[in-house]
């Protein structure tokens, strides 16, 4: 039972409103590459997909800038670089990040797409 909950846990991503697990004082890059590396990614892997998820996510200009620095749209869309840092195949959006207002939901919606599965999903809404 316990092998299955890891795997379950492996194949999903979480998008946490108000999310506090942030290092603070660290850039984006690092706060992604550590979470890289707690999911079981090599350093010089999670350090690479830690950069493409900044590019995907339009954060490369901010990449070496302190996490608490960063506006609330930008942690926004680091906590969803986070959740793809594993290439999730379930996505779970505790609720819709800021930048998921109605101009912005479609680029964010195939930023998570191209992410969790190689077929984009059905959308909901």
């Amino acid at each position: 039972m316990a092998s299955a909950a890891r795997e379950v846990r492996r194949h999903t991503g979480l998008v946490l409103g108000e999310e506090r697990s942030w290092y603070w004082r660290l850039s984006g890059r690092a706060n992604l590459e550590f979470f890289g590396v707690l999911l079981g990614l090599r350093r010089d892997a999670a350090r690479a997909r830690a950069d493409e998820l900044l590019h995907l996510m339009q954060l490369a200009p901010v990449t070496d800038q302190r996490f608490d620095g960063y506006s609330s749209g930008m942690r926004a869309r680091l906590s969803i670089a986070r959740a793809l840092l594993g290439r999730p195949r379930v996505l779970l959006l505790d609720e819709p990040p800021a930048p998921w207002t109605p101009p912005s939901r479609p680029p964010c919606a195939r930023w998570c797409w191209s992410w969790c599965t190689p077929r984009p999903p059905r959308c909901c809404g």
